[in-house]
């Protein structure tokens, strides 16, 4: 049986942008018409140092024929890439990268699913201390109108996964599917997590379960095993730093 990670965050300033790609998606696999590659990557939790070296992979385009996409490539290419929350981290792309669109009768459900699964290396994954190496597979994103969900499986144990839960609209109407081999699901909330500016009075010094601590920008609901507990904030990012390098040790 499966045990989620789920790590929640807002998106809903991105919500525009994230509709506009599904759309395009759907439209190319409707017409059968190639894809350009940026167009599913822009829907992954990232941002890329390096850009070009991805959308020039190949022809530039997925080639659509029936409900699989396909680049190919005479090399792969390994990437790195930033964001606020995620951090920094890695994601290998195969030189025969493909995968497969499932669309909803009604329009309302977009999976795409990479077939074989892409290589990612995110250390902060690992820090959070939720049992999860840095080592995973980037398997699948899952659209509705609501969120964008990327599922990854850790590559030392494929039945823990993580879902990297992009809410698009807040507060979300509709409840997260979760299928019925999941048997058990953590959650930890980011709020406002677009925006890490280290001036912004929102940052705050949690505890671990196993005593690490660390300085994170929003609020963290927690839910399950996490079992953060509350150090010190609000604050700009300097004042909890000051905070955690005053009260805390290595192991807090």
């Amino acid at each position: 049986m499966t045990d989620v990670f789920h790590w929640e965050m807002s998106a809903a300033n991105h919500k525009g942008s994230v509709d506009a790609l599904v759309h395009e998606i759907k439209e190319a696999h409707h017409s059968q018409s190639p894809l350009p590659i940026r167009v599913i990557l822009d829907l992954l939790p990232l941002q890329v140092a390096d850009p070009d070296a991805l959308t020039s992979k190949g022809d530039g385009t997925f080639e659509i024929q029936g409900d699989s996409f396909q680049n190919v490539s005479d090399d792969e290419v390994v990437s790195e890439f930033f964001d606020p929350v995620l951090q920094d981290h890695t994601i290998t792309f195969p030189a025969i990268m493909a995968g497969k669109l499932d669309v909803s009768p009604d329009g309302g459900l977009l999976v795409v699913s990479f077939q074989p699964p892409l290589e990612m290396e995110i250390p902060r994954l690992a820090d959070l201390g939720v049992q999860r190496s840095m080592f995973q597979w980037i398997t699948q994103i899952t659209l509705t109108d609501e969120s964008s969900v990327t599922v990854l499986k850790d590559k030392a144990d494929e039945d823990l996964e993580t879902w990297v839960d992009a809410e698009l609209v807040t507060p979300r109407t509709k409840a997260l599917s979760v299928p019925a081999t999941v048997q058990s699901i953590s959650t930890l909330g980011v709020s406002g997590s677009c925006n890490s500016d280290p001036d912004d009075p929102n940052w705050y010094v949690y505890q671990r379960r196993d005593n690490l601590c660390l300085t994170h920008y929003g609020r963290i609901a927690v839910g399950g095993q996490l079992a953060y507990r509350l150090r010190a904030g609000p604050g700009t990012k300097s004042q909890m730093d000051q905070f955690m390098n005053a009260n805390c040790n290595p192991t807090c």
